[in-house]
């Protein structure tokens, strides 16, 4: 009798022991994504910090489809090598509702930022309902004419229309990046911790069956932001140099053409008007 009772003790002393380890694993893989969306959240203030209301950097968030934050990308290496991070998308509705975050990885064999850089905070744009569909699929490429459009409070966030853009921000000063030849991917396993089941993106920003309240910081700091977007005619001053073509650091449209990977078909180019001017009386 008494070793029937040991060997029942011992199974409940196993089976709980083994539910707190399945418990912390699950909690220390939400806690991963969780601080993603948490940094998401400070880049994003970083990134808008000193930028006045009427810079076309709100403008491009009021009228985005959807945003994709990277927080963090790192350099592996300063002149040759690789750099790569962990990102987030998110889309709103007709409402003007964000949606919860969908999790993606970048990797670039050279992005061609300033030498001495190792970390990066990048967020890009997504205008239209067809670069936003373009992002779904599982990796992409993006295309010979991606590139970053520099931008601070004195300058425009892009020099022309297009379907999407990309800003970044590295060590407290905007400055051009080249993204050509970048991969971004979908990063399943962290879509799966972060929602408890087997989600895609379109799962997440499409159809937004699911949400986690973590991301509701994130969600309400784009609300303000765009929200507090203002239209002005005044004329913007560029404080960035003009250099020859050949130089990797120019400045171009701002454009980023997505190429889906594997033959999965062209991306369709729409263009779009910029913000209309407020009038004045």
């Amino acid at each position: 009798m008494k070793h029937i009772n040991s060997y029942k003790y011992l199974s409940l002393c196993f089976t709980a022991t083994l539910g707190l380890m399945l418990g912390n694993g699950a909690y220390a893989s939400t806690k991963s994504e969780q601080s993603l969306v948490d940094h998401a959240t400070l880049a994003v203030q970083d990134i808008y910090s000193g930028v006045s209301t009427d810079d076309k950097l709100y403008n491009r968030l009021k009228e985005a489809r959807a945003v994709m934050i990277c927080p963090s990308i790192t350099h592996i290496s300063l002149v040759f090598g690789g750099s790569g991070g962990k990102c987030v998308l998110l889309s709103r509705d007709a409402q003007g509702s964000w949606s919860s975050p969908a999790f993606y990885q970048m990797s670039s064999g050279s992005f061609g930022i300033q030498l001495g850089v190792e970390n990066t905070e990048i967020m890009l744009f997504i205008m239209n309902e067809t670069s936003l569909r373009s992002l779904l699929d599982s990796q992409f490429t993006m295309g010979a004419a991606a590139a970053a459009t520099a931008a601070n409070a004195n300058s425009s966030a892009d020099s022309g229309a297009s379907n999407i853009y990309t800003i970044q921000k590295s060590s407290g000063l905007f400055a051009g990046a080249s993204l050509k030849g970048s991969k971004l991917k979908i990063n399943s396993k962290s879509n799966h911790n972060y929602y408890n089941e087997t989600v895609g993106p379109e799962d997440i920003v499409i159809a937004m069956r699911v949400n986690n309240s973590g991301a509701d910081p994130l969600r309400r700091i784009l609300m303000k932001l765009s929200s507090e977007a203002t239209t002005s005619t005044k004329a913007t001053k560029t404080n960035v140099s003009k250099k020859n073509d050949s130089d990797n650091n120019d400045i171009d449209s701002g454009a980023i053409k997505l190429a889906p990977s594997g033959g999965s078909g062209s991306i369709k180019s729409e263009n779009l008007a910029p913000p209309p001017a407020t009038k004045k009386y």
